[in-house]
């Protein structure tokens, strides 16, 4: 429940900072982008450095600090109007997501390993019906005014504050805590995780499209910005009733193969688009990326989550985020450059072989670390 209202909290909000800053407060497109990529970059990139930090000092803290520093954040977006203030506003709730999402991770990753996957896949169900709830319950809120859904985001991250607050911590704490250093040190040497690490970039590089290339087509193909919400629509729905799918999945394959399957279907998805050019065929490509997707965020999550151990979970989340921000980055610059460059069939072709080399990677993966090692254990225990 806590991560629905926290997703619910952001996508109330975060949908209409682009309109706020630029038609309300008339910010040029460079002062917009630069608030707008500060929140991505803060909130992604400094997990490197919260993480590690998260498991010597304790996740429950800095969850709740992270929640009061969101909250701040949005309610700086509702009373102030200067440009450097909302880059500071910004920065502070990229900062607060910084604290909170390793420690919610890691403390995830703290279940017992047979309802693990459940868990995330339950977190990445809660983050689908968010995106699909939170712009709707925005673009109500913005009928009381624009700074409306800002407001409302920072009440509802101060009362998930309050519950984390009274709940207490949700595992109990290890009888000794590692060091920042051994915690760098236990991620940073452990080379399945690594591999993992430079496999998934491919991925988030197919993610981002879903924010760029996507709805250029849908743009292009439509003719009117209601396809452009159409597609993120398609995208939250399907994400939501996908669970049955991905749960009866993970129950017939292991992780690792489920990994595999989501990684092929979401480049199918995009490889699919240019086959036939009609709205209904793009909508019918979301849904199979949409499937792709629900099944390797929970499944990638899984994996990071087994290569901590109880006292590690935030470092190897927060260390991951490092992947998320290398991938989301290069799909940015080469969704943009190839959208703008390209016409017909050619950006989705390099979309396609992008999850093809993604796909390989994992398979390559699974072979040298997960199948091998089980080879070793069988010999060993004959």
């Amino acid at each position: 429940m806590s991560q629905l209202l926290m997703n619910m909290a952001a996508f109330v909000a975060t949908p209409f900072i682009t309109i706020y800053l630029g038609k309300n407060l008339r910010f040029s497109p460079a002062e917009v982008g630069t608030i707008v990529s500060a929140m991505m970059v803060s909130g992604r990139l400094l997990q490197i450095l919260t993480g590690p930090v998260a498991d010597r000092v304790g996740g429950h803290s800095m969850m709740i600090a992270g929640l009061l520093l969101r909250a701040a954040g949005f309610a700086g977006f509702a009373f102030l109007t200067g440009w450097w203030e909302l880059l500071f506003m910004t920065l502070l709730a990229g900062v607060g997501d910084a604290l909170y999402e390793p420690s919610v991770n890691g403390t995830f990753a703290a279940q017992p390993a047979e309802i693990r996957p459940r868990v995330f896949m339950l977190r990445n169900q809660f983050l689908n019906i968010g995106v699909v709830i939170g712009p709707m319950l925005g673009a109500a809120l913005v009928g009381y005014g624009i700074r409306a859904p800002f407001l409302s985001a920072a009440a509802c991250f101060v009362a998930l504050c309050v519950l984390l607050a009274v709940v207490g911590p949700l595992v109990e704490s290890p009888e000794r805590r590692p060091s920042v250093l051994e915690n760098y040190r236990a991620a940073l040497r452990h080379r399945p995780f690594l591999a993992f690490w430079g496999v998934m970039v491919l991925w988030w590089m197919l993610f981002s499209q879903l924010f760029v290339s996507l709805p250029v087509k849908a743009l292009e193909i439509g003719g009117s910005e209601r396809w452009v919400s159409t597609v993120f629509l398609v995208n939250g729905v399907i994400g939501t009733l996908a669970i049955l799918l991905v749960h009866r999945l993970n129950e017939r394959l292991p992780v690792h193969r489920s990994l595999l399957v989501g990684i092929v279907l979401a480049g199918l998805g995009l490889g699919f688009v240019p086959l036939f050019p009609a709205m209904g065929w793009l909508l019918v490509c979301v849904l199979i990326y949409t499937l792709g997707e629900s099944i390797t965020q929970p499944c990638a999550d899984v994996m990071v989550a087994g290569f901590a151990d109880a006292r590690t979970g935030a470092t190897f989340f927060g260390l991951y985020s490092g992947s998320y921000a290398l991938g989301v980055t290069l799909g940015n610059y080469l969704g943009s450059w190839l959208v703008l460059r390209l016409t017909g069939a050619g950006p989705w072709l390099v979309y396609g072989a992008i999850g093809a080399l993604g796909a390989l990677g994992v398979t390559l993966y699974n072979r040298r670390f997960i199948d091998a090692a089980r080879a070793e254990r069988a010999l060993a225990h004959p």
